[in-house]
Order: C-alpha cells, then structure tokens, then sequence
C-alpha cells in the first residue's frame, strides 16, 4: 500500500510541475469518479495443461485534469473461479495508474504502472508492469456520446513467476454517454490483455465487459 501511495503522490507532482507557471490558478480542473462492475475471465495456456477462469468483478475508476494533462487511476478486484478441473480459486486485485498527455481533442498518450496479484491457496503471484499507451477519441452524438478506442503496450516488467517474460499488450474500446442533470456518465467498455511467457510456452489472455456509473464531468 505505501508503495501505491508513492506512486500517486509522484505522479500528481509531475502533473502539477508540468503546468506553465502561474497557469494552474487559470485553467479548469476536471474531476470524475465512478463505480465499476463486470465480468472477468481470465485464460492460461501452458504445456501440458490449460486454466479457465472467470468472474464478477467490482471496483472504481476516475479521473483528473486540468489543460492537456490528466492523471487517470482505475482499481478492480474479483474472487475467479475456475471451469477447469484442478484449478486453484486466484483472489485478484488490480491498480492501474496513467499519466497522460493530449495533444489534440480526439488524442492521448499516456504511461505509468499496472500491479496486479493473483492470491491462491499455494502464494501470490505479484505482476508489476509498465505500461505505454496511445487512445482515440471522438463524439458519436455531439455532447452526448462519445466512442474512445486504446491499445497499450508493457515497456517494463518485474513479474515473480516461473517464465522469463516475452511480452504484454492490449486493448479497450468503448463508449462514454454523459448526462447534463447531475453530471452523471455512463461508460460501457471492453477490454483485452495478451501476455506472453517462456519464449511462447505460457498464454495469458484476461478480456472482459465493464460498466461504469459515475459523477463529474465525463469529458
């Protein structure tokens, strides 16, 4: 938890030392916060054998910015049950943090950390990455809707499993409707992870829905 917090706290100095000065007091900020649910699964491939499991999944995500910056958090959580025979229940819990840039109104990029665990009867499986990402945009209903499109890709790695690490990317698409009165939004989204280990030998692949319900300004 205190390394979480460490990161929180860096990433909003960077976002506050990156403004021109005298600016910050000039600029709106923009604020949201929202409660996410879903389902989750998650699909593991590996010689000799194969995992499948899934699960609802509950947790938050918001967002604050202010000019061309904005620092984003997300965190889930779900107790994955397994359909496969002697596979171990994993408790899973994941945090994502991204600092982003806009430089446009229909583009962002953005980097920062994404930790997850995996909790079994047998240890923890801790994933600590690095993430890069770059994220389109646009209205779908003029200040209504708005349809966004991301791929991601993992830059760096400290992953305490068996493998040597070969490699992790992603995507999440979706939409944002936003409701004037109260500034109430609505997104609904899909996501999708492939990670790669032991020259091949291990798949992981996590995908699932996401709705989430939430206050602030959505854009």
């Amino acid at each position: 938890m205190k390394r979480r917090a460490r990161l929180v706290c860096v990433a909003a100095a960077v976002l506050a030392l990156a403004l021109p000065a005298g600016l910050a007091g000039q600029l709106p900020l923009r604020f949201a916060l929202g409660a996410t649910s879903g389902q989750w699964h998650v699909s593991s491939t590996f010689p000799g054998g194969s995992e499948e499991l899934s699960a609802p999944m509950i947790g938050f995500e918001g967002v604050a910015d202010v000019w061309r910056l904005g620092l984003e958090v997300r965190y889930l959580q779900a107790n994955l049950d397994p359909s496969t025979v002697s596979t171990l229940t994993r408790e899973s819990a994941d945090l994502r943090l991204m600092l982003a840039v806009r430089p446009t109104s229909w583009l962002s990029v953005g980097t920062g950390p994404h930790l997850r665990s995996y909790v079994t009867s047998i240890g923890t499986q801790r994933w600590r990455l690095w993430e890069v990402m770059v994220r389109g945009q646009a209205f779908i209903i003029p200040d209504l809707a708005k349809g966004y499109a991301e791929v991601w890709g993992v830059v760096a790695h400290d992953v305490n499993v068996e493998e040597d690490w070969d490699y992790g990317e992603g995507a999440d698409v979706g939409m944002v409707v936003a409701l004037p009165r109260p500034p109430l939004w609505i997104k609904l989204g899909y996501r999708i992870e492939l990670y790669r280990l032991g020259d091949g030998a291990r798949r992981e692949v996590t995908d699932g829905l996401m709705v989430s319900l939430g206050l602030g300004r959505a854009w």
